[in-house]
């Protein structure tokens, strides 16, 4: 992962709020498919939350291959997976799949990239930049995407479906935004030093940017695509509504803060003259005092400005 947290907080949040419209709970079981041991625990509200992958490890991990899963049938009340399809062979995607309904209880969520055209243009062309930025290297995880090819995402859909009494299925994750936030990202990680505009973008996208990415407008180009199905009743029809502020205008101050941070970071000044950083500044400072051959005494005054 690098610098900025969008790309994470785009999933796990729309995961949070889909599993709170669910009304689950602390009593209920949770089983990440392919999930390792990341961060999402901390984002689903119950401590019987277990993972289950190749690799990772803990008390609550079970270290299998997503299409052979080591657990018994219907074993957690809700099974999900969250950006890992793509990581294996197109030829074990179905398997994985009959296996997530084969262990789901009460409910299942599936999200995930899937297949486009114009998805595979921004993969590639981050894959390309990313060579450029760090002397031919590759994004290891980016690469199993290009290597393995991204989910049908109609095969997904009728592969799950059959599986749920009721089901809901939208696009999330504005492709665009996602593309441009990796092209930021990368170009930060490569050496552009800017902490104060990585804290607030990352700050401002968990508190309202995700929001606008939870469910995409007819047309619009996602990168994702969101699954949620029930074994049995009906899902809350609440559960693909958008969230967001009543005042549209609100949500657009939200952004205002990234504007004035990198401003702060800007190194001109109003009338275009370069301006002169503390470092400079405190390396001139130095320059002068130690130029006076002062006194060991006073060495420590004249740097403090006495």
């Amino acid at each position: 992962m690098g610098s900025l947290s969008i790309d994470r907080e785009q999933r796990y949040k729309t995961i949070q709020l889909v599993v709170q419209r669910l009304g689950l709970t602390a009593e209920h079981t949770v089983l990440d498919v392919g999930g390792g041991t990341g961060a999402l625990p901390s984002y689903i509200p119950t401590p019987n939350f277990w993972s289950c992958d190749l690799r990772g490890g803990g008390p609550r991990h079970i270290a299998c291959s997503m299409d052979r899963l080591a657990v018994r049938e219907a074993a957690f009340d809700l099974v999900l997976q969250a950006d890992s399809l793509e990581h294996i062979p197109p030829e074990r995607h179905r398997q994985t799949l009959d296996e997530l309904l084969k262990v789901f209880r009460k409910w299942l969520i599936w999200i995930g990239p899937v297949q486009s055209d114009l998805t595979v243009q921004a993969e590639e062309d981050l894959c390309r930049t990313h060579r450029e930025l760090f002397a031919g290297r590759e994004m290891n995880w980016l690469i199993e995407h290009r290597r393995h090819g991204l989910p049908d995402p109609e095969m997904v859909v009728l592969a799950l479906s059959r599986g749920c009494q009721d089901w809901m299925c939208w696009r999330s994750c504005r492709l665009e935004d996602w593309w441009l936030w990796k092209q930021l990202e990368l170009a930060l990680d490569a050496g552009i030093f800017r902490p104060g505009v990585e804290a607030v973008l990352n700050n401002w996208y968990l508190q309202e940017g995700w929001k606008r990415d939870f469910r995409l407008e007819s047309g619009v180009p996602a990168y994702r695509m969101v699954f949620v199905g029930c074994r049995d009743g009906k899902l809350p029809r609440i559960l693909m509504d958008r969230p967001g502020k009543e005042d549209p205008f609100e949500a657009w101050r939200s952004r205002l803060p990234l504007v004035r941070e990198w401003l702060a970071n800007s190194e001109m000044n109003r009338d275009g003259f370069p301006l002169e950083s503390p470092a400079a500044a405190q390396l001139a400072r130095l320059a002068e005092v130690l130029g006076q051959q002062a006194r060991p005494g006073s060495l420590w005054r004249r740097w403090m400005g006495g």
